[in-house]
């Protein structure tokens, strides 16, 4: 009898050599929960495109530069600490995704990639990047969302080609001025940073069409933002803001604009000839503090402050016992689906066994993250980083059951499915909804 184990191997190894006779250009080796890579990989030579993400993997063999041919190359959702020597070989590449790793620092080394194009690597530890990287890579994407950046140095103003810069979620508080150089970027990813002041650089973007400034703490945009003409989608929620710009009317072409969560008491009248605009969220506004003996008395802001808190946790703790009910319901969905899967009637559907092995790997990872939500406690210190890690989870859980729903051998089960999916979908959303709540306390 064959375990597990073997089948596993099995199945892979016959993967590659179908890929080897047919000379196929594309090979997907994703969620095998491979530790190390199999040495009849690196005779693919013909290879252009490489999927080997949400595996195990710590280290690339060497090897793997043997791969010259190779065009673009997923190792997002793995172990790695650093980008592979091998990676580095190959002088062809043009993307690379190493999202979801474990890289703290990302040094000259990359530029010995001089076709790369577009560089993902969000979702890992970085604090630093050298500088070089910004001048001496060709760049035209770069997502560097959900790290730990403080500083966007001058010398990012030298990716003259990069058209999509992400920066979700980091510790950045100023922007260079020197972001103005960047004349052919189109989408600028800003949320959830610490920004007060976003300098006059940014409003030399001419070509900028997608803007996310939410999350940060922007108190006035600077002067002459309005010259930010090809502007169609704006999300400034979440801010400090209580007006706009004299120019910001000279933003004609916005289609989308969310100012919901700042300090408005009206609608900002630079909005009337906005008419191309067909989305609009006003929302709810912060409350607004007109008394002045009203802020300079630390007694009442106490009690001001205590009284918005209850209510946040209130409204936090309604969340909660939303989102278990969820929980349950999903529970309910999740055993029904396994419990198909191990019905011997239905054995014919699948075309291996590897099926089984994937699924109870993510069903531990679910059953994990929904017992730590059911015991969520809203004192954490470090609630908002632990939800975030529970949201990535979940996502990898999303994205693994998509995928089940085009496998041929699970179409027969998608309605059950598609109701799973729909239950995580919720979940992160209740999650989200909670991250942003325990923001608005601190």
């Amino acid at each position: 009898m064959i375990v597990p184990n073997q089948k596993k191997q099995t199945e892979i190894l016959r993967t590659i050599r179908i890929a080897k006779s047919t000379r196929a250009p594309k090979l997907d080796l994703s969620m095998f929960e491979l530790a190390q890579l199999p040495e009849e990989l690196f005779y693919l030579e013909d290879l252009t495109v490489l999927d080997l993400s949400l595996n195990k993997l710590t280290e690339i063999p060497r090897e793997m530069a043997n791969l010259q041919k190779l065009k673009i190359l997923d190792l997002h959702a793995n172990k790695l600490s650093m980008i592979p020597e091998a990676v580095l070989c190959l002088t062809n590449l043009e993307m690379l995704r190493i999202s979801e790793n474990q890289i703290t620092v990302l040094d000259y080394s990359l530029t010995r990639l001089p076709k790369l194009a577009v560089l993902d690597v969000s979702h890992n530890k970085l604090e630093s990047i050298d500088p070089v990287i910004y001048s001496q890579t060709p760049l035209t994407t770069l997502s560097m969302s959900y790290n730990q950046l403080s500083v966007l140095p001058d010398e990012a103003g030298n990716m003259r080609q990069l058209e999509k810069l992400h920066l979700q979620f980091n510790n950045l508080s100023i922007l260079p001025e020197s972001i103005g150089k960047l004349q052919r970027l189109r989408q600028l990813l800003l949320s959830s940073n610490t920004i007060r002041d976003l300098g006059e650089g940014i409003t030399q973007l001419k070509h900028l069409q997608d803007l996310a400034l939410d999350g940060n703490e922007i108190e006035n945009l600077p002067e002459g933002f309005g010259k930010l003409e090809s502007l169609k989608i704006l999300a400034l929620h979440d801010n400090m803001l209580n007006a706009l710009s004299d120019d910001f009317a000279s933003l004609t072409s916005l289609e989308k604009l969310d100012l919901s969560g700042n300090y408005f008491t009206e609608q900002p009248t630079q909005l009337s000839k906005m008419y191309k605009l067909k989305d609009f969220i006003l929302g709810q506004q912060n409350p607004a503090v007109n008394d002045q003996d009203a802020k300079e008395s630390s007694e009442e802001l106490v009690v001001e402050e205590a009284r918005r808190r209850e209510g946040l946790l209130h409204e936090q703790g309604e969340i909660h016992q939303a989102m278990v009910e969820i929980l349950e319901r999903c529970y309910v969905y999740q055993q029904e689906y396994f419990k198909l899967l191990s019905d011997p009637q239905h054995s014919h559907l699948f075309s291996s066994d590897l099926i089984h092995t994937e699924l109870d790997t993510m069903q531990g990872k679910l059953l994990s993250v929904q017992v730590k939500l059911r015991k969520l406690k809203f004192d954490d210190e470090s609630l908002v980083v632990t939800l975030n890690t529970y949201q990535m989870q979940l996502g990898e859980v999303e994205k693994f059951l998509r995928k089940c729903l085009t496998r041929m051998e699970l179409r027969p089960r998608a309605a059950l499915l598609v109701k799973f999916v729909c239950c995580l979908l919720e979940i992160k959303i209740m999650v989200g909804a909670i991250v942003r709540l325990e923001r608005a306390k601190a």
